[in-house]
């Protein structure tokens, strides 16, 4: 799953045939070829971003529209990703000294999130929390729908109202919060400014 985010979109999730990423990598690594004459004709360094900007002045025929413009800036990312530097801030004399082409595309389909990963965690939002769970080393949170999440680790940020009320029932009960916690939770006011932390040992 890729994810290059773009004001504008849609909310929905694009399905990427297999065929159109193999074009779009071939075309992106013509680029990268050209860039490496633009390299050789300055004697002065530039960022990759500038020299892509070269190379498609120069070559309208590479330049891609639509679902395949996406592709081409997912691997943009991917190269970004590589070097943890944005592309205007990649040396082109340097790039290739790490070989980012190197990387394989992994077989089957892809797909791209059009406005990143937000509208899966505005989907996820709507539903109801019911229960949370620690099984071993794992967490799982148990949604009122009957579907449920498995995770590493939980961060539980709750209204205090919600808390209040017990609506989230944590299990084991060592997981429960201790007496004089449940004390405090009762007692502490609701406020738009007050905030607690808790911690306990699992």
């Amino acid at each position: 799953m890729a994810s290059r985010g773009r004001s504008g979109g849609s909310n929905s999730v694009i399905g990427v045939p297999q065929q159109l990423v193999n074009e779009v990598e071939e075309t992106f690594k013509r680029i990268l070829k050209e860039t490496e004459k633009v390299r050789d004709e300055h004697a002065t360094d530039m960022s990759v971003h500038q020299a892509i900007s070269i190379v498609l002045d120069r070559h309208p025929d590479l330049r891609q529209v639509g679902l395949a413009h996406e592709v081409l800036q997912w691997y943009i990312c991917r190269m970004e990703a590589w070097f943890a530097a944005d592309a205007n801030m990649i040396s082109l004399k340097n790039r290739d000294q790490a070989s980012s082409l190197s990387e394989h595309v992994l077989s089957g389909g892809h797909g791209l999130m059009v406005q990143g990963y937000h509208p899966l965690i505005k989907a996820l939002s709507k539903v109801r929390v019911k229960k949370i769970s620690q099984l071993y080393d794992k967490v799982v949170v148990s949604v009122d729908d009957g579907t449920y999440f498995i995770a590493d680790a939980a961060i539980v940020t709750v209204p205090l109202g919600v808390l209040k009320a017990n609506l989230i029932e944590f299990e084991p009960s060592s997981v429960q919060f201790p007496i004089w916690k449940l004390a405090m939770k009762i007692r502490l006011p609701f406020s738009s400014i007050k905030y607690s932390g808790l911690m306990w040992n699992y």
